[in-house]
């Protein structure tokens, strides 16, 4: 069974390709547009790692992964920051932990699966 995916950005110009280069490479991947959904989503089928943008509308990456963190079946699961915000300001932004990770874009599949793999044990 492939590992699940949630990614969430309000952007479908890059939700789109990444969600269908993630299920090339194998993976099962669902799209939520905002933080609001992604816990919605989350919490009815959790997945096995989120791939979360750090600016959206309603609150943003911030507010997203401190519910996200706050959601029992989501409390430990990985998630990897994807944004153009440098990474010292998501840190400074959020309670980082061993879970998670970060990616600058722009990014491809080929810096992003390496972190996927490496954020699940794989």
């Amino acid at each position: 069974m492939p590992r699940t995916i949630l990614i969430v950005d309000d952007d479908p110009a890059i939700s789109g390709p990444l969600q269908e280069g993630l299920e090339a490479a194998g993976y099962e991947a669902t799209v939520a547009e905002d933080g609001l959904q992604a816990v919605e989503r989350a919490g009815a089928a959790p997945p096995d790692l989120i791939i979360l943008d750090f600016h959206m509308p309603g609150g943003g990456g911030t507010s997203a992964y401190t519910a996200l963190r706050a959601l029992g079946p989501t409390l430990k699961t990985p998630v990897v920051f994807l944004s153009a915000v440098p990474l010292e300001e998501v840190k400074a932004s959020v309670d980082w932990g061993p879970a998670t990770f970060f990616i600058a874009k722009p990014a491809g599949l080929d810096r992003i699966v390496p972190v996927i793999r490496k954020a699940l044990g794989e």
